[in-house]
């Protein structure tokens, strides 16, 4: 089954360049339907990749969160450097 859409002429020049540059690209013949769903295949990459990064970027606030906590059973001595001369031994 096929259907018409009306797009601007300056879109189908455009919309012809990339399909030129794709044909050259694979070394096939493509047609406008290859075009349009190669065009959607990147689309829905680019989502994909979108969602995981903002997954990831939860995950990095998250973490942030906790690494930036303070804890009641350490204090400010347990940040220093201790000298193990006075240990004796």
């Amino acid at each position: 089954m096929s259907t018409t859409i009306k797009i601007k002429r300056e879109t189908s020049l455009r919309l012809t360049k990339v399909l030129g540059e794709l044909i050259a690209e694979k070394g096939k013949r493509m047609s406008y339907d290859d075009l349009i769903n190669y065009l959607l295949d990147i689309f829905n990459e680019f989502k994909k990749k979108e969602k995981t990064k903002s997954k990831l970027d939860e995950g990095t606030k998250r973490l942030l969160e906790k690494i930036k906590m303070s804890f009641d059973i350490a204090g400010p001595e347990d940040y220093s450097e201790y000298d193990y001369e006075d240990l004796g031994g």
